[in-house]
């Protein structure tokens, strides 16, 4: 019984700063249509944790020009993994 509790409470963990983390993701992908300034001391950790990631999707999508689709994929892919992960 503790066991399947620990599982649980461990897998809502991770359910919730894979979320988060999305949230993130989409934060740094539509700052720049709402003005908001991801260079400000109190966002700047938003481009930190979430750099890694889009320049990896970066590196392997080939290039589209102007346009960047790397934070949205980023947002699927993290989805993906916790759809397949958690399995929700």
């Amino acid at each position: 019984m503790q066991v399947s509790l620990d599982i649980e409470i461990h897998q809502r963990i991770i359910g919730s700063v894979l979320t988060l983390y999305m949230l993130a993701l989409t934060l740094r992908w539509v700052a720049p249509f709402i003005e908001l300034d991801l260079h400000n001391k109190k966002l700047s950790w938003i481009p930190r944790i979430t750099d890694p990631l889009i320049k990896l999707v970066r590196q392997l999508m080939p290039d589209l020009g102007p346009v960047d689709l790397s934070p949205a994929i980023a947002i699927v892919g993290v989805w993906f993994v916790r759809l397949v992960v958690l399995k929700y």
